[in-house]
């Protein structure tokens, strides 16, 4: 197996989708690190991923759109990110969206 030196960042990884993605990847030898909120998912599924594979993924808890964690997730040698993070249905993901519009100003005002 080839040994891979650049991480993947999986947005979303211990949900039902991140979750499968990550232990393609450390079965296929990259190192992985898991970026989830737990929201839709389980912190122990991090536990079994790492259990199938016998390789532990690094784990950032907390939301994709909190900036100072995905620059402290970047900037440990990750070369490609996998966004599978996400509700699990539409109709819930436009009502959050609406209901963030104050944060998504206030994220505007920041760039």
């Amino acid at each position: 197996m080839e040994q891979h030196l650049d991480k993947v960042l999986i947005t979303g990884g211990a949900g039902y989708v991140g979750a499968h993605v990550a232990v393609a990847l450390l079965d296929a030898g990259w190192p992985v690190a898991i970026l989830d909120d737990f929201s839709n998912s389980d912190p122990s599924v991090v536990a079994r991923v790492a259990r199938i594979t016998g390789k532990v993924p690094e784990l950032y808890q907390g939301d994709v759109r909190d900036r100072a964690l995905l620059r402290r997730a970047l900037g440990h040698g990750v070369a490609t990110v996998v966004h599978c993070a996400g509700l699990k249905a539409v109709a819930e993901s436009y009502e959050v969206f609406l209901s963030n519009k104050d944060y998504l100003a206030a994220e505007e005002e920041a760039a």
